[in-house]
């Protein structure tokens, strides 16, 4: 190679390591700095490894450490922009995290939330969350994969109000109930609204119909007619599952019944499982989203009775006010229930308690009366022993006030951070936990 091209490719080489250090990508620009004979480009590459260096003392709690080799950094020249840019973040993060005793790596003793042998001990699995911070406030198994039958059916009502927006239908639209549904007629437990092949339904009855009395046919024929058969329904419901990061999610159809009583699964080329399977954090983390992108949904769920062709469907959820198992201290508004021979008898239930709305999810009891008695006693529990507080915390760059459930005659004080930080990447991550002594305080995030 001649003199003069070694002289191109190393100028080409720091155009590029330098392109991406203006992206922020400090970490893509560094090899090819080191690919270039130039001295500055060297120095640039020497200064992005000595800022990972800094930032992985932080990750490790040598906090010291991280802010003397990010000053340094820091007052070199020459440099670029966003490497000064990062050695400065590094600077304040490194000295907030001395200042506030940011915790190192540390391993949890326990987590901060209510204690499982206290309460809902009938329940095989579930989880009780903040439904806007995602604060765990109590879980069961919640990661154990499990039948959930029509409570999958949050899934596909998810999906459905996803595709009326997008699409701009209208709630009024008339729907043709198709012939898919034949056969669910044989099945006289199976929940149905009883359509009737070749009626028509506005979506908005039929949304109604799904979320309400659990019914079957209702969520076929939306299926139908919006995605054209049963198998892209459920193409579109694992679409939106690994998009909301629900790695659990097992989908036979969209109604939650078992494969061999559902005649639309003939031909479904997604099916692996013998019915729908989900884990109680996964359908925690699906209603989240639900009732943040979606909030009418609860004006459809807290509906104690809906009528079609002149017959009335009852709610399912038989915690809503004036029904069976209805609290006295706060009135519930939704969500499902689910039930089948595998899932036993499952509900996600949602409440306002202390202004808070929460999420509880309760998978798997042994009776109609347990899942709720069991619900209901959870709930109790929380309104009358937890209070919800507002807590400033020291977090970086600016300090931020955040809502926390707390143990009512304890609480939780001295409550602490613990950082993980990506600042050589874009997006940057800044990761943090919150800590109360050497308890982990479960956070279930929707991203």
């Amino acid at each position: 190679m001649s003199g003069c091209q070694s002289l191109a490719n190393s100028n080409d080489s720091l155009k590029t390591g330098e392109h991406w250090v203006r992206q922020g990508q400090l970490l893509r620009a560094r090899p090819y700095l080191q690919n270039s004979q130039q001295t500055k480009a060297q120095q640039y590459a020497r200064q992005i490894s000595m800022l990972q260096t800094a930032q992985q003392d932080f990750n490790q709690g040598r906090f010291a450490a991280s802010k003397k080799k990010a000053q340094q950094v820091s007052q070199e020249q020459p440099t670029l922009g966003n490497i000064h840019h990062v050695a400065r973040q590094l600077v304040k993060v490194s000295q907030k995290a001395q200042q506030q005793k940011f915790l190192g790596p540390t391993v949890p003793t326990s987590l901060a939330q209510m204690d499982a042998t206290q309460v809902g001990q009938q329940i095989t699995a579930g989880i009780l969350i903040d439904q806007k911070s995602g604060q765990v406030i109590w879980q069961k198994q919640a990661r154990q994969v499990l039948p959930v039958a029509s409570l999958s059916k949050l899934l596909a009502v998810y999906t459905i109000y996803q595709t009326l927006n997008t699409r701009k239908i209208s709630l009024q639209t008339a729907v043709v109930a198709p012939t898919i549904i034949s056969g669910l007629e044989n099945h006289s437990d199976l929940s149905t609204a009883k359509l009737t092949v070749g009626h028509s339904y506005t979506i908005e009855q039929l949304l109604q119909a799904t979320l309400v009395a659990s019914a079957n046919d209702a969520v076929m024929v939306l299926g139908q007619y919006l995605y054209g058969s049963q198998e892209r329904f459920v193409q579109i419901m694992l679409q939106n599952a690994q998009a909301l990061h629900l790695k659990s999610v097992q989908l036979v159809n969209a109604n939650g019944l078992p494969a061999d009583i559902d005649p639309s699964v003939e031909n479904n080329f997604h099916t692996q499982v013998s019915e729908n399977q989900f884990c109680a954090q996964d359908l925690a983390r699906l209603t989240q989203v639900l009732i943040e992108q979606f909030p009418q949904v609860l004006k459809v769920t807290q509906l104690k009775q809906i009528n079609i062709d002149g017959r009335n469907l009852d709610n399912t959820n038989e915690m809503l006010p004036d029904a069976k198992y209805s609290p006295t201290k706060y009135q519930v508004d939704g969500l499902k229930t689910g039930t089948g021979d595998k899932a036993g008898y499952s509900t996600v239930i949602t409440t306002v308690i202390q202004k808070r709305r929460v999420i509880l999810v309760v998978l798997k009891a042994p009776s109609n009366e347990d899942r709720f008695l069991q619900a209901r006693a959870l709930l109790d529990y929380l309104a009358q022993n937890w209070v919800n507080k507002y807590k400033k915390l020291p977090t970086y760059p600016q300090n931020s006030w955040h809502s926390i459930w707390q143990p009512q005659h304890e609480g939780f004080n001295n409550l602490r951070l613990q950082y993980q930080l990506d600042l050589l990447k874009k997006p940057q991550r800044l990761d943090y936990s919150i800590w109360v002594h050497k308890q982990q305080l479960p956070i279930l995030r929707t991203h």
